[in-house]
Order: structure tokens, then sequence, then C-alpha cells
């Protein structure tokens, strides 16, 4: 009984989970990477040189990199044909970039690699 319950439980939460904007907010730097990948359901997944330097949990001297996609599925009423274009002008000529992204606390995987989903690009001089 327990498990006819606990499976379209868990099924509702998937969906319902996309449906909350955990934050928002911008990051500006510039992008390094674009591309389309995964293995049952594709995404744009990109990321961002913020500038700098950080340590990882290691010890290591790494990049300050923040990891983004594109929402596959529109929820957010944006074009991103239109984004792709810019990021891959802003890629092309090197230049820096604002992304302005909204994170959501649980993502579907046929939606996204990240849980930041970038709704906004503008480059900047």
């Amino acid at each position: 009984m327990r498990k006819t319950l606990l499976i379209p439980l868990i099924i509702s939460l998937i969906f319902i989970s996309g449906c909350f904007n955990y934050s928002s907010g911008d990051r500006a730097g510039v992008i390094t990477k674009l591309s389309y990948k995964g293995f049952f359901w594709k995404s744009w997944e990109g990321q961002l040189n913020l500038g700098g330097i950080t340590t990882d949990s290691d010890g290591n001297v790494v990049s300050n990199v923040f990891y983004f996609s594109f929402d596959n599925q529109n929820k957010h009423n944006v074009d991103y044909i239109k984004i792709k274009e810019l990021i891959e002008t802003c890629i092309d000529t090197g230049k820096r970039c604002k992304l302005h992204y909204e994170q959501e606390l649980i993502i579907a995987p046929w939606r996204a690699g990240t849980d930041y989903i970038i709704t906004k690009v503008e480059a900047l001089e």
C-alpha cells in the first residue's frame, strides 16, 4: 500500500519542484563554454568565468566559474534562440556579458543540467 502512495507522491514532487524560484540575480564575466549536451534530454549548458581564483575543497587553486543552463521547456517565456545568439556573439568577440538567472531548488532533468536558468543576456562594453 505504501508503494502505491509513494510513487505518485514522488512524481508530483518532481513536477511541482519546477514551479518555484529559489533565487534570482545577475552575474557578469566572460563566457568560456557553451555546449548542447545530455544523454536522453539535451539542453544548452555553459560556463561563465567570473574572474579571480578560488580554492576547492581539496585546497587546489581553481578559476571562479559559474555554470548555467537554458530552459528547454520555455517556462520563463524567453526567446532562447536569441539568448543563444547573444551568448555566441559574446564568445566570438570575447566581450564580458551580464547574465540574469533564476535558480530553482530542484529542477527536473529534462529541463536543464544546472539549477541556474538564464533568462536574459546583456553584452557589456
